[in-house]
């Protein structure tokens, strides 16, 4: 390696087509890092760029790929996002989770370890479905809480940072870790609250649907953080987080969905008729569950500056802007 590639930060982002991954992509290049990323294989598409990353087809699992691109890249630091990351869908399809989530980053520390990169940074991103159902009065949540998942997407993700830090101890790799809570912003696709009910609104407005607005359960209060917010993190730790040590990812503030609701309700062009559907309910929905970042702010100086109500105002937008062109192109034919 030359003197101008030691100098110059390096980075390799598994995921990078993804919805979080394409925003650590952007704040990655904003801070001068050289990016490279990952995406799964696609058929028929040519592999180009992801905003300022140069990207790389992969299946996480396909050890002799990984080894392939680490060797060509050269990261200085690595960010492993990819994965499946549907709590629910993640219920039907257990073993495919497993797989992709505790496997593909089995196979990824192998990569690293057979040709010796362990001086690059690891940060491995979990989630806070790691600590499973915590009563409220135990609440907000710090990383010294004992590991509880009860979704197998939480319990791989438990694995993956137990892996990763097995492989730190064992190879001297500077394994960091994240557990992100709710996040939210432009981009993110339907399976999620905010994204679910922003679109919602768009497709009414745009007379795509019908009124009323389809609803689950309101009650729950989650601890939600905008996606830019967010990737900051991730960047951060890499430059200032303690190798070996995990982080909650978190606003630290609980909010009530239906205050989620309210603010997309007030920011739509049109009153949005509202309707309870009993397929969207969840009985059984942990009513708070909210995190402590203070280890995070204290080592890294970092905090969430994006407000909520900025957040939702983009996350409408983008569905605005997307339903709006794919409107168009179907007026239009083939």
């Amino acid at each position: 390696m030359s003197s101008s590639q030691q100098q110059q930060r390096r980075a390799l982002v598994t995921g990078a087509a993804g919805f979080v991954g394409r925003h650590l992509c952007r704040e990655l290049a904003a801070r001068g890092v050289i990016v490279h990323g990952t995406r799964r294989p696609h058929p028929g598409q040519s592999v180009a760029m992801v905003e300022a990353a140069m990207l790389h087809e992969a299946e996480i699992s396909d050890r002799e790929r990984l080894t392939a691109i680490l060797r060509e890249v050269e990261p200085t630091e690595i960010y492993h996002l990819a994965g499946l990351a549907d709590v629910g869908a993640a219920w039907r399809q257990r073993e495919q989770t497993y797989r992709v989530n505790v496997w593909g980053c089995l196979e990824l520390l192998e990569a690293i370890v057979t040709i010796g990169m362990t001086n690059a940074s690891l940060l491995v991103v979990g989630s806070s479905e790691e600590y499973g159902t915590v009563p409220a009065e135990e609440q907000p949540i710090h990383e010294d809480r004992p590991l509880a998942p009860r979704s197998p997407y939480g319990a791989s993700k438990a694995c993956q940072e137990i892996l990763a830090c097995q492989y730190a101890r064992a190879f001297g790799l500077g394994v960091l870790v994240a557990r992100p809570f709710n996040h939210a912003g432009p981009g993110q696709q339907t399976g999620f609250v905010c994204s679910d009910f922003a679109r919602q609104i768009a497709a009414i407005e745009l007379g795509l649907e019908e009124a009323p607005l389809r609803v689950g359960n309101l009650s729950a209060q989650r601890d939600f953080t905008d996606v830019r917010d967010v990737v900051r993190a991730y960047a951060d730790l890499i430059e200032k987080g303690r190798p070996g040590v995990a982080y909650n990812v978190c606003s630290g503030r609980p909010v009530p969905i239906e205050d989620i609701l309210g603010i997309l309700r007030e920011s739509a062009h049109q009153r949005i008729a509202v309707a309870r559907d009993s397929e969207r309910m969840r009985p059984s929905d942990t009513p708070i569950f909210v995190g402590s970042s203070e280890r995070l702010q204290r080592d890294t100086g970092w905090s969430p500056q994006i407000a909520l109500e900025q957040t939702l105002r983009d996350v409408l937008a983008y569905w605005r802007a997307t339903l709006g062109a794919e409107g168009a192109s179907a007026r239009r034919g083939p």
